[in-house]
């Protein structure tokens, strides 16, 4: 393996010589890796990483393991989020689509924004409006019918 301080031996029984999840690159880099490509463009987030950690890796790289942990968590993000407490008052509700073109085509992405009555403030500065304290965000790229599913859950909360 190579470092910063040249290269070091690690036997194959050991650990850290293991592929977590089918990648060769150690879970604390894959972590690194993967906050520039959630953000950026796969390129951008390669040219990122050479900037900042000095490593040369391969956009595609980024995006196998982007897609990868996307994946392993997007179960968990079609839960309906938990409250504590009954609903009241009024409900504002803002929804929209549209066609994006991906690697397999375009495909139907729906978002929407839940906020309630109580989130709406006003701002302390005259004729400067408002803003919205705190809104929950449900988004889906696919079909409307399973849009509905992962929204209905979110509105009912």
């Amino acid at each position: 393996m190579a470092t910063r301080y040249g290269q070091i031996q690690i036997a194959n029984s050991e650990l850290f010589s293991q592929h977590p999840n089918g990648f060769g690159i150690s879970p604390y880099l894959q972590e690194k890796l993967v906050f520039p490509g959630q953000l950026e463009v796969y390129d951008q987030a390669a040219e990122v990483a050479q900037i900042l950690l000095g490593l040369v890796i391969a956009s595609s790289q980024i995006y196998r393991l982007t897609n990868h942990y996307g994946a392993a968590i997007e179960a968990d993000l079609d839960q309906p989020v938990a409250t504590s407490q009954a609903p009241t008052g009024i409900v504002y509700l803002q929804a929209d689509g549209a066609m994006l073109l991906t690697d397999d085509g375009y495909k139907e992405n729906k978002l929407s924004r839940i906020v309630k009555a109580t989130d709406l403030k006003q701002s302390p500065v005259a004729d400067r409006g408002g803003y919205i304290k705190s809104s929950l965000f449900t988004a889906h790229l696919g079909t409307a019918t399973d849009f509905a599913a992962k929204f209905w859950g979110h509105l009912d909360a």
